[in-house]
């Protein structure tokens, strides 16, 4: 499994650093608002532990590929578009070696065939 180092491409200014990361709050997703933020993992354990799974699996492939190493925190926020299957917008905390917290981005797959993909990782850009 390989982490791509580029995202979609979306038009409109700063878009392509949210990439449905930083989206507003929708009451679900339809056509008109195709990513919806996830809440209820935060009352749900079962599936919170997935999350956390797909998350560990993120920063340990990110890891791999990187000089500094990670270990996953907590998940910061939950957005996700569904199909045949699902595209999760992960943000996430991790600790580098030196103690530093530092905020993470995610796009992973997870298909219902049981195929998971990690599209990309990086460090949360923050838009002016």
């Amino acid at each position: 499994m390989r982490i791509a180092r580029s995202g979609t491409s979306i038009t409109g200014s700063g878009m392509r650093a949210r990439l449905g990361f930083d989206i507003s709050v929708h009451p679900g997703a339809s056509f008109m608002a195709s990513i919806a933020q996830l809440r209820s993992y935060l009352k749900n354990p079962k599936e919170k532990q997935i999350y956390t799974e797909l998350c560990n699996l993120v920063i340990g492939i990110f890891n791999s590929q990187n000089p500094k190493e990670y270990e996953f925190v907590e998940i910061v926020k939950v957005n996700a578009s569904f199909a045949a299957g699902t595209w999760f917008y992960f943000t996430f905390q991790a600790r580098d070696t030196d103690d530093a917290v530092k905020i993470f981005q995610a796009l992973v797959w997870d298909g219902i065939n049981g195929t998971r993909k990690v599209e990309f990782c990086r460090l949360k850009k923050f838009i002016k």
